[in-house]
C-alpha cells in the first residue's frame, strides 16, 4: 500500500492537511483534558516509583523484593520524570498526554494514506470510550498505542518491499518495538507474533534474520534476566495473582464473555470498529496480506481476552485492539461517497449511541455508576476525585478518602496491616508502613495460594485470598505461620525475595521455583485446609 502525495489530493492548498490535523489534534486535546483521570491501580506502580527514588529499590514494600507491576517500560518511563518533578499525578498525565497526542497526529499525519482515511481512523478513536478512558488513567495504555502504531506502520511499508529491498536493520526496528512493546505489557506478544512469524518466513529464510529478530528483542531479555536474579520470577507478582486463580477455565470464559457484551452495552464503537476492520482485512487477504495478518493477531489477543476472564475495568483491555484497527482503517484507501461518507456517519450514530458519550464529558461525569458481573466504569468510579476538570488550587488531586487514609497510616506508623484497594492508600501511607494485600497483587505468597471461590462466587481482577493463620505477624518478623507446609514455602519464598542476592542458596530456590519443585508445599497446605471444618481454618 503506497501512501498518498498530499500535493495530489490537494492542488489547490497544500497546506490544507495539516490545517486538518492542527484542527483534530487540538478537537482531541480538548476532550483528552475533559476526561483525563488517574486510577487507584496506577498509585501501585507509583509506590515502586516513589521506593526506587528514595532508595529503597524497585520494590513494594521495601522489606521484600516483589515486582507489583505490568508494565516495566512505562516504570521506566515515568520513573526519570517524577525524580525531577516529585508531583507523580502530574507526571503520569502529561506523559500521557504527550504519548496520545504523539499517536493521533502519527496516525493523520504520516499513516494514513488519505486524509479521509485518518478522519475515519480518528473519529473511532475519539469516540470510543476504551481509547479515550485509558488514553489517561496513570496506566501504560498510552504508551502501548504509541508503540503498537509504530510497528503497524514500520511493518505494513515493509511488506510491500521486495525482499533484497527489506533490509536486515528494518526488520531489527520492527522487532525492536515489538520487543519494547512486550516490555510494556507482555501480553502484546500476541500481537506482534503473527507479523514477526511472516517476516521470518518472507523471502530467504536464514539465520542471520532470526538473529536480527532476536535482537530486538535484547531490551525485553535484560528485563527478564534483571526480573529473575533480581525478584527470583520471571514474570509479574500480579500475574500470579490473576492467572493462577485455581477458577475452572469454564468460569473465566463465561466472564470474559460478560465483559464482551458490557463492552457492545457502553462503548459499542470500539467492539464494532474492531469487529469490522477484522472482517475488511480478512477479505483482503489476498491484495494486502500484511493487514490481514496484523488483525490476526489482534483476533489472538481477543482470545486472550475472553480466556481470562476479562477485566473489571470496562473497555480498558480493547484499547490496544481498537489501535490496531484505526491504524488499518488509516492505512486503507476507501472511495469518498460510496464508503467514507457512510463509514463515518456509522462511527458517529455508534460513538452517540452508548450511555455516556465522549464528546459529552465534563466535570460532573461519574456521579453516576453501576457494575455489571464486577465490571464497572472505572473512570466514572474515580473521576469526581481525580479527573482533572476538578482541579482546584484549594485541594490537591487526587482527594480520595483512601489518599487520607494512608496519609493517617503513616502518622500512626502502625504496621503491617491487611489492606485492599492498595493504590491510593500505599502511596500516601510511605514506605515504611508494610501492606499484606488480600487481592494478592503485591504479596509473593499469597499469590501462590487459589483464591476464594465459594459456591463459584470471586471478582474478576480482585481474586481474594484467605489471610493463612500466623501469615500477618510473619510478614515483618519470625515465621509462626500455622500450617506447616505453608510455613516452609514461606521460608523458601522469604529467602527468595529478601535473601542477598547472589546467595547460591537462593540461586538453586530460584530454580527450584522455577522448576515447579516447591508447588508441592502449597498443594499440601490446601489439601490440609480441606481436611479442616470450616470453623477450624485459620484459627
Amino acid at each position: 500500500m503506497m501512501c498518498y502525495d498530499r500535493h495530489k489530493d490537494y492542488p489547490d492548498k497544500a497546506t490544507k492537511p495539516t490545517l486538518i490535523v492542527i484542527f483534530l489534534v487540538i478537537l482531541f486535546l480538548i476532550v483528552l483534558v475533559r476526561t483525563a483521570w488517574v486510577c487507584d491501580d496506577a498509585y501501585i506502580t507509583f509506590r515502586t516509583v516513589d521506593n526506587w527514588i528514595k532508595g529503597y529499590g524497585l520494590r513494594w514494600n521495601i522489606n521484600e523484593r516483589v515486582q507489583s507491576f505490568t508494565h516495566p517500560l512505562w516504570l521506566l518511563c515515568l520513573t526519570p520524570l517524577y525524580a525531577l518533578w516529585r508531583n507523580i499525578y502530574a507526571v503520569a498525565l502529561l506523559l500521557s498526554f504527550f504519548l496520545s497526542c504523539a499517536t493521533i497526529v502519527l496516525i493523520i499525519g504520516q499513516v494514513s494514506v488519505r486524509m479521509t482515511s485518518g478522519v475515519l481512523a480518528f473519529t473511532a478513536l475519539l469516540l470510543s470510550r476504551s481509547f479515550m478512558d485509558y488514553s489517561t488513567s496513570g496506566l501504560e495504555n498510552p504508551l502501548t498505542h504509541i508503540l503498537l502504531l509504530s510497528f503497524i506502520w514500520l511493518y505494513e511499508r515493509s511488506s510491500t518491499d521486495e525482499e533484497h529491498l527489506l533490509s536486515h536493520l528494518r526488520i531489527f526496528f520492527i522487532a525492536l518495538i515489538a520487543g519494547l512493546g512486550v516490555l510494556n505489557r507482555m501480553d502484546l506478544g500476541l500481537i506482534f507474533f503473527p507479523a514477526l512469524v511472516s517476516l521470518f518466513f518472507k523471502g530467504v529464510i536464514s539465520w542471520r534474520k532470526v538473529i536480527v529478530i532476536a535482537a530486538g528483542f535484547v531490551p525485553f531479555v535484560l528485563w527478564e534476566l534483571f526480573a529473575l536474579l533480581y525478584y527470583g520470577f520471571l514474570f509479574p507478582n500480579t500475574a500470579y495473582a490473576k492467572l493462577f486463580t485455581g477458577i475452572p477455565g469454564s468460569q473465566l470464559f463465561e466472564q470474559g464473555f460478560c465483559y464482551f457484551l458490557d463492552s457492545l452495552e457502553h462503548d459499542p464503537i470500539t467492539l464494532f470498529t474492531i469487529t469490522g476492520v477484522m472482517i475488511m482485512a480478512m477479505m483482503s487477504w489476498r491484495t494486502n496480506r500484511s493487514q490481514a495478518i496484523i488483525m490476526s493477531g489482534v483476533g489472538l489477543y481477543l482470545v486472550y481476552i475472553c480466556s481470562i476472564g476479562g477485566d473489571f475495568m470496562s473497555g480498558r483491555l480493547f484499547s490496544a485492539p481498537l489501535l490496531c484497527s484505526a491504524v488499518i482503517l488509516a492505512r486503507t484507501k476507501l472511495q469518498l461517497f460510496r464508503q467514507t461518507l457512510p463509514l463515518l456517519l456509522l462511527l458517529v450514530v455508534l460513538g452517540f449511541s452508548g450511555p455516556e458519550p465522549t464528546l459529552k464529558s465534563d466535570g460532573s461525569y461519574g456521579n453516576t455508576t453501576s457494575k455489571v458481573k464486577q465490571i464497572a466504569d472505572q473512570r466514572a468510579f474515580y473521576y469526581q476525585q481525580t479527573g482533572l476538570l476538578k482541579f482546584n488550587r484549594k485541594k490537591q488531586l487526587p482527594f480520595y478518602t483512601w489518599v487520607d487514609e494512608g496519609k493517617k497510616a503513616r502518622e500512626q506508623g502502625v504496621t503491617p496491616i491487611i489492606r485492599a484497594n492498595t493504590g491510593f492508600y500505599g502511596f500516601y501511607a510511605g514506605p515504611h508502613i508494610h501492606i499484606v494485600d488480600p487481592w494478592a497483587l503485591s504479596d509473593p505468597l499469597l499469590a501462590r495460594l487459589p483464591c476464594q471461590n465459594k459456591q463459584g462466587r470471586w471478582s474478576i481482577g480482585h481474586f481474594e485470598r484467605e489471610i493463612p493463620a500466623g501469615y500477618l505477624e510473619s510478614t515483618t518478623g519470625e515465621n509462626i505461620i500455622q500450617d506447616k507446609s505453608l510455613a516452609t514455602f514461606w521460608d523458601k519464598i522469604r529467602l527468595v525475595t529478601r535473601g542477598k542476592i547472589f546467595s547460591g542458596q537462593r540461586l538453586i530456590e530460584i530454580v527450584r521455583f522455577q522448576l515447579g519443585k516447591n508447588d508441592i508445599l502449597v498443594h499440601n497446605y490446601i489439601r490440609n485446609q480441606g481436611d479442616k471444618k470450616p470453623g477450624q481454618r485459620n484459627k
